[in-house]
């Protein structure tokens, strides 16, 4: 129901309470968003996923979009069959009134910590808290909630009563890594200027064609000169460095590879293959 006001007609109106939304690519919904939708908090609760490239071609469809699969119906039946949602009836909590009545509430399942569970999930929750960046506390403000939120989700389809530390664990991995794709797609897509993100993506092609090749700091930006003044081309090209689509060499690997050492202030970069194999960093 909306807010009462005068002269306004009251309506009523029912929503989903998971949906799933997607796009075709990283960069098209990362430039889609904006700082306030950070801020809020109302991306922050998401849980995000790169999944890669789509099948190679299409395929028919296990069920019709309006069948539940049995597995499905079946694993719902068994977990609402615990006593605390009676099978053929709502769920519900008893509340004894002062005047020694039962008021009866609709209520879901009433879930307890298991042993540690609770510490270990303030202990988490402090650790964000204590960020000392800003911008790093937005971001991860409300993995802290995601984890919880699955925690109880696996534990009651586990047919538990308890949230077990196992839960937990597997809840903070998954929201952890949803939290890292939020990270990463905002330091590399979320420039303020279309015309620098679109230089960013020509700096990350430009190291990605050449990968495996150590690039002087000066030659990549004389490639790029006539894309700006100097100033604006540092500026996004040490954004791309941060986002780690491209990475700088150390003096070890420079006098590896070229058999002497460079003279200084030469820096080298080159493209992150570890990140374009998908691997870690």
């Amino acid at each position: 129901m909306g807010t009462k006001k005068l002269g306004k007609e009251m309506q009523s109106w029912y929503s989903v309470a998971f949906a799933i939304i997607g796009f075709s690519t990283e960069k098209m919904f990362f430039k889609a968003l904006k700082d306030k939708l950070l801020s809020s908090g109302f991306v922050n609760r998401m849980l995000l996923f790169n999944v890669g490239r789509g099948a190679a071609e299409r395929v028919d469809p296990k069920y019709q979009w309006n069948e539940c699969p049995r597995w499905l119906v079946d694993a719902m039946r068994q977990v609402t069959n615990l006593n605390a949602a009676p099978f053929q009836g709502p769920m519900k909590l008893t509340i004894p009134a002062k005047d020694g009545s039962v008021v009866v509430l609709k209520d879901f399942h009433r879930l307890e910590w298991g042993p540690g569970v609770k510490e270990a999930c303030r202990a988490y929750e402090k650790e964000i808290r204590g960020m000392p960046s800003v911008d790093d506390r937005e971001l991860w403000i409300r993995t802290h909630d995601i984890a919880l939120r699955l925690a109880t989700i696996l534990a009651v389809y586990r047919c538990s009563r308890i949230v077990e530390i196992g839960d937990w664990e597997w809840a903070v991995a998954l929201a952890k890594h949803s939290t890292e794709q939020l990270k990463r797609g905002v330091s590399k897509h979320m420039l303020e200027e279309l015309e620098d993100a679109d230089l960013a993506e020509q700096i990350r092609g430009y190291f990605y064609d050449r990968e495996g090749s150590m690039i002087p700091i000066g030659k990549a930006f004389k490639q790029f000169e006539r894309k700006g003044n100097v100033k604006k081309i540092e500026s996004v090209f040490w954004h791309v460095v941060r986002t780690r689509d491209i990475i700088q060499l150390t003096d070890e690997e420079v006098v590896q590879q070229l058999g002497v050492r460079a003279g200084r202030p030469t820096l080298y970069f080159t493209w992150n293959s570890r990140r374009s194999r998908g691997g870690e960093e």
